[in-house]
């Protein structure tokens, strides 16, 4: 995955800071509760999955894509769908930052239905990312 992702998705690694985008992959996948790649035939899309930092409320959804994701733009918009609402079952609070200049990935997150806040530093380079958020509200049943 490393050798075939997309630039954008390049460039919003580089800008956290954290990892070359190679590294990006194996830590996400490593961290993760849950790790996925999705293909379109022989096509790798991308990989994406789930991480819980310990002692917080809430998770970490991520996604990586390959150059070859914008071939199959209708495929990779129905798993990402069909992804969230299986996460959103069981995980009420996601939260990401987003490189602010990832416009692509801004508009397919809010398609999704993740909040987009307004843009703030972050990562180690200090540029500026967006919080995204997924708040799935639980319904608490009282009585007996």
């Amino acid at each position: 995955m490393g050798r075939i992702m997309r630039q954008k998705d390049r460039i919003e690694i580089r800008a956290s800071g954290n990892f070359e985008p190679e590294k990006a992959v194996r830590a996400s996948i490593n961290r993760s509760s849950e790790a996925w790649a999705l293909y379109a035939g022989d096509y790798l899309l991308g990989v994406f999955g789930v991480s819980k930092p310990p002692g917080v409320e809430w998770v970490v959804p991520w996604a990586m894509t390959s150059a070859h994701v914008n071939q199959f733009p209708l495929t990779f918009y129905r798993t990402s769908k069909e992804w969230t609402a299986r996460w959103q079952t069981k995980y009420p609070y996601m939260v990401q930052m987003v490189h602010g200049a990832y416009t692509e990935a801004l508009s397919w997150l809010k398609r999704l239905g993740f909040k987009i806040e307004a843009p703030e530093v972050y990562g180690k380079r200090g540029e500026l990312f967006c919080r995204v958020t997924l708040v799935t509200p639980r319904l608490i049943l009282e009585g007996g």
